[in-house]
């Protein structure tokens, strides 16, 4: 069972849904249950990370709720990404079954089984399966798979992208971690991040 704030908050993303035929956006939720837009935030990621929740993708409106019904489609499942590992391939690959609401509606779409916490406050833990969309450039605060270095001493990791000109920051969602700074020519987008999987 929920918590009864996060039940109030899927609760009301699902009438919400019903009545208007898409989510609303997180402003829209803060301002009908009077709370602070960084509180529902929190209660939004949390939910999504529980599989409740699918979040938007760029042409999305707003938050939406999963639908049991809704279409299966399989996507590959490459392997492994840590916090500073390169991608570790699993022994015996298989496809994955995903909802077709969590992909983007354009592009191919491939999965990892996350290692470490570095993206915690995102509400990405070890052992979650992501969800990336093949992509090789990246927007000021997506989430990105990234290749660090030269070739043949490339790392992988799963962070938040920043271009700032004349370097490219990337960013983990843990308080323990700092930002690190890179040439561009040092950072290899591999794709953008846009829903995850839980066990359990």
């Amino acid at each position: 069972m929920l918590p009864f704030k996060q039940k109030e908050v899927l609760d009301f993303i699902n009438q919400y849904q019903r009545a208007h035929g898409h989510g609303p956006t997180l402003d829209e939720i803060a301002e009908k249950l009077k709370r602070a837009v960084p509180t529902i935030h929190q209660h939004v990621q949390v939910l999504r990370a529980k599989g409740y929740l699918r979040l938007p993708s760029s042409s999305a409106r707003g938050i939406g709720v999963f639908d049991p019904h809704e279409e299966i489609v399989e996507i590959p499942l490459l392997g492994v990404v840590s916090a500073g590992g390169g991608i570790e391939n699993l022994e015996n690959p298989e496809p994955i079954k995903v909802q077709r609401a969590m992909l983007s509606p354009m592009g191919q779409h491939y999965a990892l089984v996350v290692r470490g916490t570095s993206m915690i406050e995102d509400g990405i833990l070890p052992e979650d399966v992501v969800i990336i969309k093949y992509q090789n450039y990246a927007d000021n605060g997506d989430v990105v798979v990234a290749l660090i270095g030269n070739d043949g001493h490339q790392l992988a990791t799963i962070k938040r992208f920043y271009n700032l000109g004349s370097k490219i920051e990337l960013r983990a969602k843990n308080p323990g971690l700092k930002p690190k700074k890179y040439n561009p020519g040092e950072i290899e987008i591999r794709g953008k991040f846009v829903g995850l999987l839980r066990k359990g």
